[in-house]
Formats: C-alpha cells, structure tokens, sequence
C-alpha cells in the first residue's frame, strides 16, 4: 500500500476522531432540541464514514468496508438537507428534495445490488455537487429568511463553506478521473465543523476571514520551512495538509465548550444594556426593541393569558427554557399557556422577572417576562451571575 494512501488514512482518521469529541460535547450539553438532534445525527454520519474509510485506507480490510462507506457517505447530502431545513426554519425548493431523496434511494440500492463501480461513484460525486451548490445558492442569495443576526451569520458562513469544500470534496474521486493527488474531501469536512465552533459566533466575519487567510499563509510558510528543515519538499503536501488538519482539530477542542457559553454571555449582557440605555424606563426600553432577537414584556400586555398559571409555573425569577417547561408543572392547562406564550412570540427561552410588590402598583402578581432565542448548545447553568444581574436591573425599572 502506498504512502499516499497512508496518509488519506491518517487525515480521515483526525477528522473522524474530531467530530466524535464534538458529538460527544453536544450530547453532554445542557441542550436538546431537534436542532441538536439534527447535528448530532450528521456528525454521527460523518464520524463513521471518516473512521471507516481512515481505518481501511491504513489496513485495507477489503471491498466490503468500502461499500459500507460508501453506504454511509451516500446518506450524508439527506442529512444536511434536513439539518438546513431546520436551521433556516423553512423548507428548501421542492425539486432540490425530489433530487436528494431519489439519489440516495438509487446509490444506496445501487450499491447493494452492483458494488462499487464508476457509474456509483459518479452519481455520488454528483450528488455531493449538485446539492452543495444548490445550499450555497439558496443561503447565500435568499435575502427573505427571517433569521436572527446571529443566525443569518451561520448560514452565510455554510453557504460559503458549502462553495469551497465542492474542489475539495471532488478529489475524493481521484481514481475515477485517474488523477494523482490527496484526498481532500475530509479537510473540507473539518473546515465544516471548524467553521460551526470557530466562526458562528464572530461578530465581524470579514475580519474572521482575513485572519483564516493569515493563517493559512503562516501553514504555508510553516510547512516550507519544515520540508527544508529535513529535506523532504516531495512531500510538502503533506506536510501543508497535515499542519491545516492539526490546527483545525486543536482549535475545534479548545473553543468547543467557549464558543457557546461566549454567545450565551454575549446575549445576556446585551439584555443588561437594552435595560441601561433605556434608562430603565419601560416605555423607553420598548422603543429600543427594534429587532426580534427580545421580546420585552409586562404582564399587562399578556391579557390572554393566564397571569397566575405563569407565576405559579415558573414560581421565581430566572431562566427557563422551552424544552425544559415540562418540569415545571404536571397540570396540562398551565403546560399549555406556557408552550403558547413561547411559540406565540417563536422563542425557546425566557427570563421571567417577578416585581416586588413595592415598586410595582402595589400588586403581589406583578411581573416582567423577556422572551428570546437562547443560543443552541449554550450553557445554561454557568451563567448564575448574568442571569441575577438582570433580576437586580430589572427590578428597577419603571413605568
């Protein structure tokens, strides 16, 4: 077997063993919504292909390991699709669906019934075109999503992903085309989940860009001076290959857990400062709402609802989630007013303010409730100190 294969092995296997860690990091995290659910699906898919086709590049364990990846790698377009659907809350063009769900029936057949052949691989190789061109052009170019900024940041960071990986993706079918090079589908597959953990967040994406682009000069440069350093410019490549891949997963470790709890102390913070810079006026404080990212409310614009099955539901102030109602209460008319007051304004989260008494008309049922879109995967529970932070604030402002 030779050297080059080896390596195509090696790098599978570093991507493979990445999105285990993460996998891992998102089943242990405090979220557990279909969003999650939803990557956690694909990167399950996406873990196992990498392994699986790592482990027989490296070991060669024959055709049928080979077909089983291919199995694997031909769900993998499907998942994405659905996870997209979700992630822009609305459904992709119909034709686009048509096109994923007949060509993963027709690969997933054809290769149970034919083995691995060109025909097989090129309708894979054309199913992974066809639909990462059709994402990029519906995310980049749809300017009618009704999306949170944060949100509009992450699609437009996959539609670009989605764009740069296809190259990438195309020289896994390097035999087929007789070509002489790396597989580098799975760099693109790490840039993927790098991007999700690295860039979902930033506040300013063309800066992040120029900063990858820095760095990818310095693994450059890196690379150059290695391959002089013990004579092996033959390989530098690999050597290029293997410095991208290394630094993606170290990165991918180290910014897991601080990526979403930096986007759920960044959300929180911005609720201290939409309350500051009204002057902890209510009137004053709506006005500033002009975006749908909070919803701040008084419990006298809530007349449809049931006053006292909320303050007996959530019984004190602080954070709740939607996922997490059915802990709160087993009485179905007050699990349903709650499930309605968060579908009604499209949140999964809440921080429910209960107004003293003195401050507040004279009413022991007085209170606030600010809905919003907590951060999917975010820490809920190392957040004690933002979250009683605007219990005080809140707690002053006035009519």
């Amino acid at each position: 077997m030779d050297f080059a294969q080896k390596f195509d092995g090696v790098i599978n296997i570093i991507a493979g063993i990445a999105f285990i860690y993460y996998a891992v990091f998102m089943n242990l995290s405090e979220s557990n919504n279909g969003l999650s659910k939803r990557l956690l699906a694909l990167f399950i898919l996406i873990s196992s292909f990498c392994l699986i086709r790592g482990f027989n590049y490296i070991f060669d364990f024959g055709r049928s390991i080979d077909e089983l990846s291919i199995l694997i790698s031909s769900f993998i377009p499907l998942s994405i699709f659905l996870l997209l659907e979700l992630l822009i809350r609305r459904h992709l063009p119909f034709i686009l669906k048509v096109f994923i769900s007949i060509t993963t029936l027709l690969l997933v057949f054809g290769v149970a019934i034919f083995g691995i052949n060109q025909y097989i691989l090129m309708g894979l190789m054309a199913s992974y075109v066809v639909t990462l061109l059709s994402f990029a052009a519906t995310l980049i170019f749809n300017k009618n999503l009704d999306l949170l900024k944060s949100e509009q940041k992450l699609i437009n960071v996959v539609g670009v992903i989605s764009i740069l990986a296809i190259p990438l993706i195309v020289t896994d079918f390097k035999k087929t085309f007789g070509w002489d090079t790396i597989r580098l589908g799975v760099v693109g597959v790490l840039f993927f989940l790098y991007a999700v953990v690295k860039l979902g967040d930033v506040p300013d994406l063309k800066k992040s860009f120029y900063k990858l682009f820095f760095q990818l000069i310095f693994n450059l440069v890196s690379a150059v001076v290695i391959s002089y350093l013990f004579n092996i410019f033959h390989l530098y490549l690999y050597v290029f290959v293997i410095f991208v891949m290394l630094r993606m997963f170290a990165e991918i470790i180290i910014n897991s857990h601080e990526s979403y709890q930096r986007k759920a102390q960044d959300l929180a913070m911005s609720i201290v400062e939409l309350f500051l810079s009204g002057n902890l006026k209510f009137d004053e404080i709506k006005k500033k709402v002009t975006n749908k990212e909070f919803f701040l409310l008084h419990k006298k614009e809530l007349p449809y609802y049931n006053a006292d099955r909320l303050i007996n539901a959530f019984n004190k102030s602080g954070l709740y989630l939607k996922n997490e109602v059915k802990q709160l209460t087993k009485d179905p008319d007050t699990l349903d007013e709650i499930l309605h007051l968060f579908e009604d304004f499209d949140c999964n989260a809440c921080i429910f303010l209960k107004i003293p008494s003195v401050t507040r008309l004279n009413s022991e049922n007085d209170f606030f409730v600010v809905l919003f879109k907590w951060p999917d995967l975010a820490p809920v529970h190392k957040l004690e100190r933002e979250i009683v932070l605007i219990e005080n604030i809140a707690s002053h402002i006035k009519d």
